[in-house]
Formats: C-alpha cells, structure tokens, sequence
C-alpha cells in the first residue's frame, strides 16, 4: 500500500496514524517532479541549480535520477530558491498490508 505522507498524520516516533492504527513505513518513496517544475518557471537549468548551491555533480544526478539525498541538500537547495522542502519534493510511504 503506498499513500502520500501528506495524508498522514505524524504520532509518537516513527508510526504513522491511519484512522486510528498506527504503521511503520516499510519504505519511502521520493519524487523531485517539484523541484524541476520549479526550476522550469524560474527559467533554470540543473547546472544553474548546480553552480548556485555548489552540489557535485553527482548529486545532481542523484536528484535526476529520483534517488534520496541527504536532508541538508534538499535544506541548501531550498534556502538559495527560498521555498520550502514542500515546494522541491514529494515523499510517499510504502506500508505494510493490513490484515
């Protein structure tokens, strides 16, 4: 079952609350469709986004090719386009079947 962590609310540690039942991800999911939709507005390329934050360019693959990054990338790169981890990724939880 794979829902949008937006649906959620987050409870006690690292469960999440559905109707009541709490449930450990069994895995996370991220998509920078965000990212790179924002960037197409502001008229931005990946190699500005690269020379702006000074991310290698192994990184920028990295976020090219949907692969999770460290937390304080997505945080730099949110604070030289001033938006929030919102704005530049979306996470989404795979949890276990419900018997």
């Amino acid at each position: 079952m794979v829902q949008s962590l937006c649906n959620f609310r987050q409870s006690e540690g690292c469960a999440l609350s559905i109707q009541g039942e709490h449930m450990i991800p069994e895995s996370f999911q991220v998509c920078y469709d965000r990212l790179w939709k924002l960037l197409s507005s502001r008229k931005m390329k990946k190699k500005d986004l690269q020379s702006k934050t000074n991310l290698s360019s192994a990184v920028i693959a990295k976020l090219g090719k949907g692969l999770p990054v460290h937390l304080n990338t997505l945080l730099k790169i949110c604070s030289v386009l001033h938006c929030t981890l919102d704005d530049i990724v979306d996470v989404t939880a795979t949890l276990p079947q419900r018997n």
